[in-house]
């Protein structure tokens, strides 16, 4: 399988998949896979890229907001993008050793792109990864805290020796992981709408997570897709009444039904202003 690039990609894409089977696999990661090599950028190159995306962006809003830093294949959605999701997780599951070692090579170019992104200026960084889907985390979090985990310091180390926080954000339900990813250097979640959050987990999470650490969600899908317009304005008092006193709170992920959304909106925007 062979996927494209532009030459002026930011994003570390897969060349090609020169494999069949997972025996395959094996012996192209011990012996052919060499990531580094596909990045023809220099440093120097990708710190003026990223500093050019960064101004353009940033100049123009001032003080509004902060526009961040972003690496969209962190660590293990690089894996689940080259090797697929049922070869990345056969290898964690059957030779985490091998994982490891690819992991080392794939951390060298990780690592590049963050050194250049910290010296840009930028204060706040997204690193993505994709670790779980909606039924929760893709490995059990043990494999994660032994063979995933350990390599986020590694690449993050550049940004936060500069002192730029790290938000980290994941499709899926990825709450059991949380606390593994603290420990490796995350300031922050962006949690996805298809972590399909229930009340008790939004209460959970800021209880837990809230003033402490940056958190960026939005209201329970199932209740803005399939409730009423009054489920949705209920939902928008509930939540607001919950994160109204969280330091460090970011409102996202408002998806669902049309009507829903701007019900929500309407009674958020109203309640906010009376605050």
């Amino acid at each position: 399988m062979r996927l494209t690039r532009t030459g002026t990609s930011d994003q570390l894409w897969v060349i090609e998949r020169p494999f069949k089977t997972y025996g395959d696999v094996l012996k192209y990661l011990r012996h052919e896979f060499d990531p580094v090599s596909w990045e023809k950028r220099s440093l120097g190159g990708l710190v003026e890229n990223y500093s050019y995306s960064y101004r353009r962006l940033q100049e123009p809003l001032r003080d509004t907001t902060l526009v961040a830093g972003e690496i969209y294949l962190t660590l293990f959605t690089f894996f689940l993008v080259h090797l697929g999701h049922r070869f990345t997780l056969l290898l964690l599951k059957r030779n985490p050793d091998v994982f490891e070692e690819a992991a080392e090579r794939y951390v060298l170019l990780a690592e590049r792109h963050a050194e250049a992104w910290a010296r840009t200026g930028i204060r706040v960084f997204v690193s993505h990864d994709d670790i779980a889907m909606k039924n929760g985390p893709m490995v059990s979090p043990e494999l994660f805290e032994e063979h995933v985990a350990p390599f986020y310091p590694r690449i993050w180390r550049p940004l936060r020796e500069r002192g730029v926080k790290i938000i980290f954000v994941s499709d899926g339900r990825y709450m059991s992981l949380l606390d593994a990813l603290v420990a490796a250097g995350v300031t922050g979640f962006k949690i996805n709408w298809d972590a399909m959050l229930s009340k008790g987990d939004v209460e959970w999470l800021v209880e837990r997570y809230g003033g402490r650490y940056v958190l960026s969600l939005g209201p329970r899908y199932r209740v803005m897709a399939y409730g009423s317009l009054r489920d949705a304005e209920k939902e928008a008092k509930w939540f607001l009444e919950t994160v109204k006193d969280v330091k460090g709170f970011f409102l996202s992920n408002v998806a669902g039904r049309p009507e829903n959304v701007k019900a929500f909106w309407r009674i958020w925007m109203r309640e906010c202003w009376l605050e």
